[in-house]
């Protein structure tokens, strides 16, 4: 009796099984992906076409818009300085005076011939007045020696303004090149005079971009000794011809610097907003993996995480221009993709 209750169930068992296959058979189960795993949470954004300025950043240097060597006109001993290195000055102050005993004795010299040309002239204007004889050779000779005896006064006043040195432009003393007491040659360099403000930044525009510049067009220069700061500049200069040396065009973007903080050869970058592009796909920069040979992003379909490799053509501060790999309408997985695989069930909460 045992035996054949047995093989009753193996019986019914095995019919069961059949009768559920028979009932199935015209529909396969999908395979579950990631069965048995808690779902990843994370924000998604649904990419949108935007429009996008593609920006061109050039590496640069700053250089002084003016630059002249301050030198004297006559030579002689130095008696007076009135600046120091780094003194900003107006064009026009006087910075050296050179020893000027001489052309002072020289000048009361000059004077005192002038003084008694002119009494000569006066003299014998007012004889040929009375009718006293006086021939016109003497006073045409009376005039001429005035005007040599007042040519000679402006010769030694010019010669001592020429002992004192003045800035011939406004901006920084970079140097100081003589002291006190010390004898100076005609033309000897005393220092460098800069102008900072305003200041420019020289770079160099490749030649595939050089037809989208013109003067006048505005950038952006940052300095890393100035915490990154944004400063807007313009385009002041435009090489005609190309840098033979580094096959660039030489540019140049004249900047205010009012607080006096940049200063020549610091390094910079200039940015340019270069052309526009419409109806782009844009993904925060954040939202990338790195791969082993490039960059990656996951997009969520059907409540499940997908991995897409994807090709960035620019980028712009926190924002990355993509070429392929992503298209508008798909939800891309801005936080939580560090901790995702391909494949993760995904608890999505829309950003």
């Amino acid at each position: 009796m045992r035996s054949k209750t047995t093989a009753f169930v193996i019986a019914v068992t095995v019919a069961a099984g059949l009768s559920a296959s028979c009932s199935g058979g015209d529909k396969a189960t999908p395979p579950r992906k990631a069965e048995g795993k808690k779902a990843v949470k994370a924000r998604v954004l649904t990419l949108e076409p935007r429009d996008f300025t593609k920006k061109l950043t050039l590496s640069g240097s700053s250089k002084a818009v003016s630059e002249v060597t301050v030198a004297a006109e006559a030579g002689g001993r130095i008696t007076r300085l009135a600046f120091e290195k780094g003194d900003r000055v107006k064009a026009g102050a006087a910075l050296v005076w050179l020893d000027d005993s001489s052309a002072k004795a020289e000048l009361a010299q000059a004077e005192a011939g002038r003084d008694m040309a002119a009494l000569e002239n006066r003299k014998l204007k007012a004889l040929d007045e009375r009718k006293a004889g006086v021939t016109e050779f003497q006073m045409e000779q009376a005039r001429i020696n005035l005007n040599a005896a007042e040519a000679r006064v402006a010769s030694v006043r010019s010669l001592m303004a020429r002992l004192v040195v003045n800035a011939p432009i406004s901006g920084v003393l970079v140097t100081r090149d003589v002291e006190i007491g010390a004898v100076i040659a005609p033309g000897q360099p005393i220092s460098r005079l800069i102008t900072t403000d305003p200041i420019k930044i020289v770079a160099g525009i490749p030649e595939m971009a050089i037809a989208d510049f013109r003067p006048g067009q505005t950038a952006i220069v940052r300095f890393d000794a100035l915490a990154e700061r944004e400063i807007e500049g313009k385009v002041t200069f435009i090489s005609p011809a190309v840098n033979p040396v580094t096959r660039t065009f030489d540019i140049e973007v004249t900047v205010k610097n009012h607080e006096g903080k940049i200063f020549p050869d610091m390094s910079a970058k200039v940015e340019f907003p270069w052309r526009n592009i419409k109806n782009a796909i844009l993904i925060p920069q954040s939202a990338t993996v790195e791969l082993a040979d490039g960059h990656a992003v996951f997009v969520v379909e059907g409540g499940v995480a997908q991995q897409r490799r994807v090709e960035m053509e620019d980028v712009s501060g926190e924002t990355a221009l993509v070429k392929s790999g992503v298209k508008a309408g798909d939800r891309l997985v801005v936080t939580g993709q560090r901790s995702m695989v391909d494949g993760d069930l995904v608890e999505v909460a829309e950003k």
